[in-house]
């Protein structure tokens, strides 16, 4: 199958061990300044320590990649969604107002990853927030697909599996 370029969103589908489901982000792809960043933060050497910065880079760069995410239009429906007081909403851009504790949040990433993470977390739209909030494993996800080129694990794997065939080697 031909590798097709263009330029719409990139579609990461992320398999969430929790729900059982496949759910999708969208992003779109990284600007070259945007690349050499991400590469540069990923380690630091200062002084001859060397510090690991992945987590840390992938979530920031993941939420600044971006783009919107799968809404599930009813709880039932693969995508992302939130309940609050009994009340199902599906997850858009649009979406005015989330569940999350913006300044609990700032400051427990402030607290371990330094102070420029507060003024970051206080400039996200409520639905990056949320997924920042309750899970940034699907966001660090967006950005080793986007910036690293990982495929996702689960990504291919299926019940037509053809190397399951009888008449293979090694059955």
């Amino acid at each position: 199958m031909a590798f097709i370029l263009t330029d719409e969103l990139n579609e990461i589908r992320i398999y969430d061990e929790k729900a059982g489901e496949t759910q999708s982000l969208y992003a779109r792809d990284p600007t070259p300044q945007e690349q050499l960043a991400y590469e540069r933060d990923r380690v630091v050497q200062k002084k001859g320590k060397v510090t690991n910065r992945i987590r840390q880079t992938r979530i920031k760069f993941g939420l600044a990649v971006l783009d919107k995410a799968q809404a599930a239009e009813t709880i039932n429906d693969a995508g992302y969604g939130l309940m609050v007081g009994g009340t199902y909403t599906p997850l858009t851009v649009d979406i005015a107002d989330v569940p999350v504790d913006r300044e609990k949040l700032r400051g427990e990433y402030a607290a371990v990853y330094g102070g420029e993470w507060a003024k970051f977390i206080n400039d996200l739209e409520p639905w990056k927030l949320f997924l920042l909030a309750k899970i940034p494993a699907h966001v660090e996800r967006v950005a080793s697909v986007v910036f690293e080129g990982a495929a996702d694990w689960k990504q291919g794997q299926g019940d037509d599996d053809e190397s399951d065939d009888e008449g293979e080697p090694g059955n």
